[in-house]
């Protein structure tokens, strides 16, 4: 009976024992378990954006998407930068084990209520840090769904993190992100006089600047397009390419609608200030990796200026289309702000019916 009873308590041992030695990652975790985490998502524009302004961002934050991390104190923290996703949605970030590997979900879905996007894409930023997480090499993968793009979670990242490294990066997709992620620079318009009109004026870029709109231009999307700042305006099918502008309260909008250009192509805006005057550049080029498409549409440009102690403010308006070897001047005058909006027919003849919706 004495042998049977220390059998069976060497069992018992044993049985702790192997219990105790489980992986601390897993343990009392089941697979598929959500993890104890902290999420943070940005707005439009990403985190540096949001919390310091436009100006803040950094001219290589447009450059790519990318993963950052890093280790301290068992919190394993997260990032994914420069997410280009589209406007109009809801997006969530969560993390689960999974066959002893950390399975980063980002979920982009829908408005709630809205049975349509946007048509507009902007970039954010996804935060997670995750508590309890031991040291040493740590399996982690990170994927995104689109929950109505008809394709299952597309994987981001699959790798090691060494957590005695303390932090590290990785850079997710090079894919350009022109138009829909633009740094704001700010500038100072020269006084020449003592009056109000040419007195130190701050420019800038406000956070919804630029914004390009998809073949069609704006008035074609489904759903309203959240981030203009502009009135509706009736549409004009057809009609010729104008520059429209309102101003208020130190905010001047700026709207070229109806522009033709390629079907195919990267799209872009900037705004800066020369000799006094604002010279706003549209940009259009071959997307990267691919050619033109024997197609053309009319897109919309717009951008928005803080300005400062400026009553008349004169403006330039450049095309620059890469095939061609000079850019063209589309615009040149000076708007009278105290008149709060006005419009500029840019062409004399209307658009070919092919290029309207």
């Amino acid at each position: 009976m004495k042998t049977l009873r220390s059998m069976a308590m060497l069992v018992l041992l044993g049985n702790a024992w192997l219990a105790g030695c489980g992986d601390a990652e897993t343990e009392g975790l089941a697979p598929g378990d959500k993890l104890e985490s902290t999420a943070r998502l940005s707005k439009c524009g990403g985190f540096a954006q949001e919390q310091q302004g436009a100006a803040a961002v950094p001219a290589s934050y447009c450059a790519a998407e990318v993963l950052t991390w890093s280790y301290s104190a068992g919190t394993l923290k997260l990032t994914d930068q420069r997410a280009l996703l589209n406007c109009c949605g809801e997006r969530t970030i969560s993390a689960r084990l999974e066959g002893g590997s950390y399975v980063v979900t980002e979920r982009d879905t829908p408005a709630t209520g809205a049975s349509s996007r946007c048509r507009c894409m902007c970039v954010y930023d996804f935060e997670l840090a995750l508590a309890k997480v031991p040291e040493g090499a740590l399996s982690v993968r990170l994927e995104r769904e689109v929950t109505d793009s008809g394709e299952p979670a597309r994987q981001l990242f699959a790798g090691t993190l060494e957590t005695a490294s303390g932090s590290g990066s990785v850079v997710l997709d090079t894919a350009e992100a022109a138009g829909w992620c633009g740094r704001a620079t700010e500038v100072t318009q020269s006084s020449q006089s003592g009056d109000e009109t040419s007195s130190s004026a701050a420019i800038a870029l406000l956070e919804t600047s630029p914004r390009i709109s998809a073949c069609g231009g704006f008035e074609a999307t489904a759903a309203p397009l959240r981030s203009t700042s502009l009135e509706p305006m009736a549409p004009e099918p057809c009609a010729v390419e104008k520059l429209s502008w309102t101003y208020a309260e130190g905010k001047l909008s700026l709207l070229n609608q109806r522009v033709p250009l390629n079907c195919c192509g990267a799209r872009s805006l900037d705004a800066v200030l020369e000799d006094g005057a604002v010279v706003i550049t549209e940009h259009d080029k071959p997307a990267d990796g691919a050619g033109r498409c024997r197609c053309s549409c009319a897109f919309d440009f717009a951008v928005d200026l803080k300005l400062k102690n400026v009553k008349r403010l004169p403006v330039k308006l450049v095309r620059r289309i890469a095939e061609d070897p000079d850019p063209s001047v589309v615009f040149t005058g000076e708007l009278e702000l105290s008149a709060g909006s006005g419009a500029t027919l840019l062409h004399a003849d209307p658009l070919n019916p092919a290029l309207c919706r």
